[in-house]
């Protein structure tokens, strides 16, 4: 699903996405340099309900209740 967005967002090409992406060089800055703002781990500037830093959170339910990444 993430990688699906991150398709849609123009952060990875579709041509890239066949590719095997590797999470440290290809998906962590684009979270630190775009959503850990909101989402991350400075609890004094983070407006989001939850944090994409911590895999219990990513995964597990929202302050929306919704769960912000769903595997598979």
């Amino acid at each position: 699903m993430i990688l699906g967005v991150l398709i849609s967002l123009g952060w990875i090409h579709p041509s890239r996405a066949e590719e095997e992406v590797d999470f440290g060089a290809d998906i962590r800055p684009l979270l630190s340099n775009n959503c850990y703002a909101c989402h991350g781990p400075d609890e004094e500037h983070r407006s989001g309900g939850f944090r994409l830093d911590l895999e219990g959170s990513a995964y597990g339910e929202a302050d929306s209740g919704e769960h912000p990444i769903v595997p598979g």
